[in-house]
């Protein structure tokens, strides 16, 4: 089943005196086919993300700007990219994160990613971002949303029979959607 959330909201102006903004891009996964790697532990670029994201919104007072990640609904997502905003001084220590969250990453996935690539770029100021409240409700759900097994057949314990992938996320300009494919064979 195709599973569809979608959230207008009106959008901030951003604080161009005081801030500067950053692209942050997490690619090189292997993605794969929701149906038939879910159960091989890949990592899912929306939800690795999700989890720097939290992070620095909590730690160094980033506010989302964008997100896109993901590409094909049946697909687990290879590729995840967020513009923030933050104050100009927190900048170093964003970068410091992102290759603290880099070295996570590759160690938490070794034996299954090969390719992981997690970088900061500095980027033009956008004019808008997200309110802090949609902004943080979003990633609290985005954290929430299962992705992977979620049973196996019981008969046959080496074949999926539920699983669940947070293919879709792309939020900018007033407009967040997320997109997830459910699928079971009971």
């Amino acid at each position: 089943i195709d599973v569809t959330a979608t959230l207008g909201y009106k959008e901030e102006d951003t604080d161009a005196e005081n801030d500067a903004a950053v692209r942050v891009t997490l690619k090189g996964l292997r993605g794969g086919h929701s149906g038939l790697e879910i159960h091989e532990g890949r990592g899912n670029a929306n939800k690795m993300m999700a989890r720097f994201v939290r992070e620095v919104i909590e730690t160094v007072d980033a506010r989302l700007v964008s997100w896109h990640g993901g590409n094909m609904r049946n697909a687990i997502p290879f590729k995840a990219e967020v513009v923030m905003t933050l104050p100009k001084e927190n900048i170093s220590a964003l970068k410091e994160a992102a290759e603290e969250w880099k070295a996570d990453f590759i160690d938490e996935y070794k034996q299954i990613e090969s390719g992981i690539e997690f970088f900061v770029e500095d980027v033009e100021m956008p004019k808008t971002q997200l309110p802090v409240e949609i902004q943080d409700n979003l990633v609290s759900a985005i954290l929430a949303c299962h992705d992977g097994v979620v049973r196996m057949i019981p008969s046959y314990p080496n074949v999926v029979e539920t699983s669940s992938n947070l293919a879709i996320i792309d939020i900018e300009n007033g407009q967040a959607t997320i997109k997830i494919l459910a699928r079971s064979s009971r």
